[in-house]
């Protein structure tokens, strides 16, 4: 039997004790050394696809970014200051032309029917004069006045193409190709038409007249 001292007990119970630790702490180390070693590699591969998508991928979305920013250069609307612009005829105006023609229908003796449209052979105005020559008025004038605004033109003149050298202008179906529808035109820009029906031809012009040299 071994005895031990006290103090020799105690001693060796400490020195049992630090190997421990230090056997812990060296496992600990290990584990360190092992994670570290790891992260190095995770470290690395990362770097490896960063250099990847650097060389291989990033031209590819410079095209694309340049692609896109010229397309989007293109879908900017137009401003408002961009677009043309025209004359537009008023009510205001179109009851100035149709009063001066009124006026001049009442003076001369011949009731009539005036008509005053816009660009698009829309109506504006109407009237029918008491005792109208031709009741049809209602129809023929704002015919003549579609007529005359659509094809940027005096009704007369589509007339005397059938009349003459192009019979074959008979067949514009849905026009008044008669006399008397006259375009209303504002810096070039043909805003509206005037079209008359009187009892004749020759009146129905100089009716229609008379309201475009009040607007002009």
């Amino acid at each position: 039997m071994q005895i031990f001292r006290n103090g020799d007990k105690g001693t060796q119970v400490a020195n049992i004790h630090n190997s421990r630790t230090r056997y812990s702490d060296f496992l600990n180390y290990k584990a360190n050394l092992l994670c570290c070693s790891e992260l190095l590699l995770l470290f690395q591969s990362v770097d490896s696809i960063l250099q990847e998508f650097t060389i291989f991928r990033l031209p590819h979305i410079a095209t694309a970014l340049a692609l896109a920013g010229s397309l989007a250069l293109f879908a900017v609307p137009a401003a408002a200051s961009d677009l043309p612009s025209q004359p537009v005829l008023t009510l205001a105006a179109a009851q100035q032309i149709l009063t001066a023609a009124q006026t001049k229908a009442q003076t001369a003796g011949w009731p009539c029917v005036i008509a005053v449209v816009d660009n698009a052979g829309l109506p504006i105005l109407l009237a029918r004069m008491d005792n109208a020559a031709v009741p049809a008025g209602v129809e023929l004038a704002p015919g003549k006045a579609r007529t005359a605004a659509l094809f940027r033109r005096p009704s007369g003149a589509l007339e005397d193409a059938i009349n003459g050298t192009r019979p074959a202008a008979i067949t514009a179906q849905g026009f008044v190709l008669l006399r008397g529808g006259f375009p209303i035109i504002v810096n070039g820009h043909t805003v509206g038409a005037v079209g008359v029906s009187a009892d004749t031809p020759q009146h129905d012009e100089e009716i229609a007249q008379a309201g475009l040299a009040a607007f002009n």
